[in-house]
């Protein structure tokens, strides 16, 4: 399985999540200890989404998208920050399995990673090479923040897992899948 592990270029707000605003939306674009930032008075309110997009990924024609995963550098300050929402967006709209944490986002001191889906993550979306390559897709992440305190992202970065396609055929765990054992050992050689 190949790998490709990009920032984001583009940083905006998405107001369908939340009322409370960042500041710096495209400080996220670079891993420089520069942070947007969205703050709150008393009480618990929600962040808008910070989508970031434009990874310029670069994922062959005819690969299969394995699973995207995303980590983002963040921190906050004072009293408490959770994730409310944490999606992939694909096609300029925010879809796809919620896989927000129920963890506190670091405190203070400096920014730590926290990450979404693995290797083998689809979100329940049909990742191809296209979709995933174009510059409207990508990560939207809101938080719930309490008691005048202070939600900063410095990064968010995806890495999307691939298997490049193209002309070998089926491996033997594929066949070993559809026929019964030792059998695939037998196709395998007929197919030589």
């Amino acid at each position: 399985m190949a790998s490709e592990t990009t920032y984001c270029g583009t940083a905006t707000e998405d107001t369908a999540v939340g009322t409370v605003s960042f500041s710096d939306d495209s400080n996220i674009t670079a891993e420089d200890g520069a942070e947007a930032v969205s703050g709150t008075g008393s009480g618990t309110r929600t962040t808008h989404y910070m989508t970031a997009t434009n990874f310029g990924s670069s994922i062959p024609a005819g690969a299969t998208i394995d699973g995207v995963e995303f980590r983002m550098k963040c921190r906050h300050s004072g009293s408490d920050v959770i994730d409310n929402s944490a999606r992939p967006v694909l096609g300029g709209t925010v879809q796809g399995d919620e896989l927000a944490l129920l963890t506190q986002w670091p405190s203070f001191g400096s920014p730590a990673d926290r990450n979404y889906g693995d290797p083998t993550e689809d979100w329940s979306l049909a990742w191809t090479p296209t979709n995933i390559n174009a510059s409207d897709s990508g990560f939207a992440i809101a938080a719930d923040i309490t008691n005048f305190s202070a939600a900063r992202i410095d990064v968010i970065e995806r890495t999307v897992y691939y298997t490049e396609g193209g002309g070998g055929g089926p491996t033997l765990e594929q066949i070993e899948r559809h026929y019964p054992r030792g059998a695939a050992r037998g196709v395998m050689r007929g197919a030589a």
